[in-house]
């Protein structure tokens, strides 16, 4: 569910439009939901070639404690690159023109390093951060003090190094790897280290927040890391992922070879096997009050299951629902959630409610003990539990507790019920993730992170022998209420019934996304970012005022057309009725303020959300020149008020 999250309109994540129109056609929604499901899998790679001659330009290394990042380090100075050293300590250091020590949790810090840097004439093409190595390697332990541990070195820092670079003014081209142990389970044997997974979401949504910056994850496997006899194999891999602008959104390196992953559309024919949903079985739904939580028990309560309704409000005991409905005002929550359950009740459904804070331990034993107690087993729980208000928060504003805030419930109460199904013996145990963590999303750098998480969490439950877990990433719910339109590629709540059906008879994979558009065209338009790579537009206006409007306007149409692949706009045209969103919005406005940099500051996606044409935008563009000359006119003015009064004419 790539989207924000079920509370706005115009926000889900719709096809980009762009100047690819078979991207565009490719990625329309299929009605069959056949193919809505595709699984990760890796194709075999040949091993990049060292280019003869190599950029002489320079390289920062985020280096681990264990040896990969001084090895690659070796390498790249002997091939004539300038490399600067950044490893994490108490204080900040100089060490010496090329080596730097940083406080991890200083931003300050590392911005320091970057200000260093900002010479004539140095250029810095590539930045490699590896310091989760050092978190994800040495320990596997899965509890939530190890999450917060190995993100510190993770998700953290690397939100601090992106946030960085994209703001400094250190000529390059911005490129950006991070570097983790296993994170994917490539070849069958890796552990899976889900703590490793989370920078993920920032490497999908950093280049489409900062449309000059492209990212890649590589990941290693921990065991040949952990060998000093792999480590130079890993580094030499490593050493040739930074010769030249080529770059994979996510690779691997397992026994000396490259791995690139792909997505496979998974198909099997309604009725081909059976679904874990049964007539009258008990289900648990953690936040099952929540919007696509209760489309979930709306299509259980159908087969007249008993639900186990977990969510963080109190709500009055169940002889009291009648009585709180007919005694409340017209618009009063608790007795909307009332009439749902009863609506659910009516469907034929048994139904349980219990309040409970699903990262507490104690809370979800009770839960859990008071639905067997009732219905005396659990078939299923369909984890829906999340942090919806909060997931909308652009990288340039995260902090530390964006990110807790997204992991609380979704991962800390994805480990209570870990802890709860080693108990009870549940049939299955549904996480439902979302697109995000494979397409990302504006804004979505910690939600995504939290989803991909959950994905890999469930591979590593797989690997270890417990195939109960499988998580599903989720595309839009298009739900029957005022404003709720769900994009073009939402599902209806009978598509979504047929669709939880179709998933859950998948009883051996672990990882599941499902998209009702063509996958393929979507990653190539959103992770890839293929249909926006275009040519520059002239970015200069000329002085006179006369020529000055219908160049702006002129210059600002040519943009949009780029970015629609559409040979006629209006001046006058809506962005939104041309087919726009949220992201390609993001990429308009900072293609906009790269063309005409006098709209940095001057001109928000606020403002361009109230009144998004070419019209009004060239009119903030004359608006914000005739300003800025009016400014600089002034200072002109009182540079000679302070030169004449400071003797020099």
């Amino acid at each position: 569910m790539p989207t924000y999250p079920f509370e706005r309109q115009r926000y889900w994540i719709d096809a980009p439009r762009g100047k690819s129109q078979t991207l565009r056609s490719n990625a329309m929604r299929s009605g069959n939901h056949e193919e809505w499901f595709y699984a990760p899998f890796w194709r075999l790679r040949p091993l990049k070639r060292t280019q003869a001659s190599m950029s002489p330009s320079g390289v920062v290394l985020f280096a681990d404690g264990e040896g990969i990042g001084n090895a690659l380090a070796e390498r790249l100075r002997q091939a004539g690159r300038r490399v600067i050293v950044v490893t994490p300590a108490e204080v900040f250091e100089r060490l010496g023109e090329d080596e730097y020590r940083v406080q991890l949790d200083t931003e300050a810090d590392y911005a320091s390093v970057f200000a260093d840097l900002e010479r004539p004439g140095e250029r810095i093409d590539h930045v490699m951060h590896l310091w989760s190595l050092d978190a994800t390697c040495a320990d596997y332990l899965v509890d939530i003090d190890a999450v917060e541990a190995s993100q510190r070195l993770g998700y953290d820092s690397f939100l601090r190094v992106l946030r960085t670079v994209s703001s400094s003014r250190v000529a390059g081209s911005r490129i950006c790897h991070v570097v983790t142990a296993d994170a994917y389970r490539v070849v069958g044997t890796e552990s899976v280290s889900p703590n490793a997974m989370t920078v993920t979401g920032l490497c999908k949504v950093a280049p489409q927040e900062y449309p000059g910056l492209r990212c890649g994850h590589i990941d290693v496997s921990g065991n040949e890391y952990a060998d000093p006899a792999w480590i130079e194999t890993i580094a030499t891999g490593l050493f040739d992922e930074l010769q030249g602008d080529g770059i994979e959104t996510v690779l691997a390196f397992r026994h000396g070879m490259r791995w690139i992953l792909a997505w496979e559309q998974r198909r099997v024919p309604a009725g081909r096997h059976p679904s874990r949903i049964r007539q009258g079985g008990v289900y648990v739904i953690t936040g099952g009050l929540g919007k696509v939580g209760y489309a979930i028990a709306e299509s259980l309560a159908e087969r007249n299951a008993k639900l186990v309704i977990i969510g963080r409000d109190e709500l009055p005991v169940r002889a009291n629902w009648a009585d709180w409905i007919d005694t409340r005002a017209q618009g009063d929550t608790t007795s909307e959630k009332l009439r749902r359950l009863l609506a659910l009740e009516a469907k034929g459904a048994e139904v349980l409610v219990c309040r409970a804070d699903v990262t507490s331990h104690v809370n979800m034993e009770s839960a859990f003990a008071q639905a067997v107690a009732s219905f005396g087993s659990i078939d299923g729980v369909i984890h829906c539990a999340g942090e919806v208000r909060s997931s909308l928060v652009a990288i340039g504003v995260a902090s530390v507790d964006t990110r807790r805030g997204q992991f609380l419930p979704k991962v800390q109460g994805v480990l209570v019920l870990e802890a709860l199904l080693a108990k009870y013996d549940v049939g299955f145990c549904m996480l439902m993730s979302s697109l995000s963590a494979v397409l990302g999303g504006l804004g979505f750098s910690a939600y995504a992170a939290a989803n991909a998480w959950m994905d890999a969490f469930a591979c590593r439950r797989h690997a270890l022998g417990d195939e109960r877990w499988i998580s599903i990433g989720w595309d839009g719910w298009r739900l029957p209420e005022p404003g709720e339109v769900g994009g073009p590629y939402g599902m209806t709540l009978d598509e979504g019934a047929r669709a939880l059906d179709h998933v859950l008879a998948w009883a051996d994979l672990p990882h599941l996304v499902h998209s009702t558009g063509d996958m393929h065209a979507r990653i190539e338009s959103w992770v890839e970012l293929a249909d926006t790579r275009q040519s520059a537009v002239g970015s200069e206006i000329r002085n006179d005022d006369q020529d000055a409007e219908a160049m702006i306007e002129e210059q600002l149409t040519d943009i949009w057309r780029g970015f629609f692949g559409l040979d006629e706009i209006g001046i006058s045209d809506e962005f939104f009725t041309l087919g726009g969103d949220s992201l390609l919005a993001m990429r308009l406005l900072n293609r906009m303020r790269e063309v005409f940099p006098v709209l940095m500051g001057e001109y928000s996606m606020r403002d361009f959300f109230e009144e998004p044409t070419i019209e009004a935008g060239a009119s903030r563009i004359r608006s914000v020149l005739t300003m800025a000359r009016l400014a600089e006119k002034k200072r002109n003015i009182q540079e000679d008020v302070l030169n004449i009064e400071e003797g020099i004419f």
